[in-house]
């Protein structure tokens, strides 16, 4: 998949930030950087797999368009590889673990984690500083009695040092349970985008409507308290 195959792909992740930030209206959105990540594969003589970036969040600026990101941008592009072995992302995938970091800087050299963090600035964003906090969600799509990791949602929160980040705050039980909900409504349309035809078709606005729509009605049923 490339180019315009992958419009939709941007928007439906676009709609999933989105969702996630009226999911924690609190949690002071301008002091994040926030992506999707998705894991695209391609079959011919050999398997081949990529982590690429999809939607990104940059501090109270959303791109889910490719025409939207410019060399003056604080993001310069989407689909920049992100590597499989060696990044918090590629352990979320090949895991299906969360990774719950509150303090990156605290992180013992024995944690597994510990050399797994990569800059922003590999993938195009400008993102000068380390991020004092990460979290990063797997993005799982239930096939029969399995399920497949189709990516994952990446959180950095770049906020004051002196205070805990607004998920730390919030617990880690609550924020995984409620995202975790989000994600697992919105990977279907993420297997729907990375189909080839349904990508080419042109038209978006019913899927996108639809699907909008759908989180929307999940995030008011969970900050109602329903278990979903």
């Amino acid at each position: 998949m490339g180019g315009n195959e992958r419009v939709l792909l941007h928007r439906l992740n676009g709609q999933l930030i989105a969702a996630v930030q009226t999911l924690f209206p609190s949690a002071r959105w301008d002091d994040w950087i926030i992506n999707v990540i998705i894991l695209h594969r391609r079959t011919a003589d050999v398997e081949q797999t990529a982590l690429q970036t999809s939607a990104t969040w940059y501090k109270g600026e959303l791109y889910d368009r490719q025409e939207r990101c410019t060399r003056e941008s604080k993001v310069r592009t989407l689909d920049m590889n992100v590597p499989l072995q060696a990044s918090l992302a590629g352990y979320c995938v090949t895991t299906g673990n969360i990774v719950w970091v509150d303090e990156l800087v605290r992180l013992s050299l024995a944690d597994p984690l510990h050399d797994l963090y990569k800059e922003f600035t590999q993938v195009g964003v400008d993102a000068p500083e380390k991020p004092n906090s990460e979290y990063v969600f797997p993005i799982g799509f239930k096939n029969g009695a399995g399920t497949s990791c189709l990516g994952v949602l990446n959180c950095e929160w770049y906020g004051d040092a002196s205070v805990p980040s607004p998920f730390a705050e919030l617990k880690r039980n609550v924020v995984s349970d409620l995202i975790m909900s989000v994600a697992r409504a919105h990977a279907p349309f993420i297997a729907i985008a990375l189909n080839p035809e349904a990508a080419r078709t042109g038209d978006f606005s019913g899927i996108l409507a639809f699907h909008s729509t759908l989180l929307e009605n999940r995030v008011q049923r969970l900050r109602s308290g329903e278990t979903l």
